[in-house]
């Protein structure tokens, strides 16, 4: 088993003791979803095993857990793998941020920092060999009591998420003017 089972075990924990019901999962793309091909002209999604797939699905049908899909891909190709993901049915709730977790009202300035409780990179030691462990993890442990929903995180419209921005960008503007 690889090192994600701690980290997931650590999750798990918290939300138990705190009561928290969502988790957020930032995943990145290339080297964890699928594999590179370092061809901008030719756009491909050949998952880096079944196991990715399967282990997407499962979590696109949870209502605990939000997917954050952390890339540097150009905005064109973004909307092309998710057309893809969309049609083996997964579903990602937000690309390169999490607007439910808001700076100045919760715990911490998330504006160029989204928050997360799982992080999977293959830069940050995330080897595609874990989505069986991933797998594994959530088939032999409960999902969180839905009655933990928290009121203040709910999937966010992309209308809700353009008018977060706007008051956040101008909350930051209006206290660099006065200098706080």
């Amino acid at each position: 088993m690889g090192k994600i089972i701690d980290v997931l075990a650590r999750q798990h924990e918290k939300q138990m003791l705190y009561h928290w019901y969502e988790s957020y999962w930032m995943i990145d793309i290339h080297g964890v979803i699928c594999h590179p091909n370092y061809d901008l002209d030719k756009l491909e999604l050949n998952f880096v095993n079944k196991f990715a797939c399967t282990c997407l699905q499962m979590l696109t049908l949870r209502d605990d857990t939000r997917l954050i899909l952390y890339t540097s891909s150009y905005p064109d190709q973004i909307l092309e793998y998710l057309k893809i993901l969309e049609g083996h049915h997964i579903k990602f709730d937000y690309i390169n941020e999490n607007p439910e977790v808001r700076s100045y009202e919760d715990f911490g300035y998330y504006e160029n920092k989204p928050y997360f409780d799982i992080y999977l990179d293959d830069k940050a030691g995330f080897h595609p060999n874990e989505w069986l462990d991933i797998i594994q993890f959530l088939s032999c442990n409960s999902a969180p009591n839905p009655e933990w929903k928290n009121p203040n995180r709910k999937r966010l419209t992309p209308a809700e998420i353009s008018a977060r921005r706007r008051r956040v960008k101008s909350n930051v503007s209006e206290q660099i003017i006065e200098g706080k």
